[in-house]
């Protein structure tokens, strides 16, 4: 059985180091470079993408603004887990409680915003 292998700082994977290590014939869109991520880590169980509305809806992220996080499961010792993550350009946002089991869990989270007075 082969050891999985777990990035040492998730939240950057998709955008600088996995960057670098894909092949030049990969598809270059941000959902194929999760795919890649996924594939290269098999720690990561699944990636879903927004739903473009209802009670799992993201907002944009609140960093960057980029309209489409997305949901990451990936597993650890005590079980699955969920978080959400930007795509953007050398943005990284992300939200991870490291005990969401559900991905309602970090909607709320994600979708929280201060109150501008």
């Amino acid at each position: 059985m082969s050891e999985k292998k777990y990035p040492t700082r998730m939240h950057e994977v998709l955008l600088d180091e996995l960057l670098d290590e894909m092949p030049d014939n990969f598809p270059a869109t941000h959902l194929d470079k999760a795919d890649y991520a996924m594939h290269k880590y098999p720690a990561l169980l699944q990636i879903k993408p927004n739903p473009p509305e209802g009670d799992l809806h993201l907002k944009p992220c609140p960093f960057c603004g980029k309209e489409d996080p997305i949901y990451w499961e990936y597993e650890t010792a005590a079980g699955p887990r969920w978080k959400v993550f930007c795509l953007g350009d050398k943005c990284g946002g992300c939200v991870d409680t490291g005990y969401s089991q559900q991905r309602h869990q970090v909607t709320e989270k994600w979708n929280r915003r201060a109150e501008n007075e």
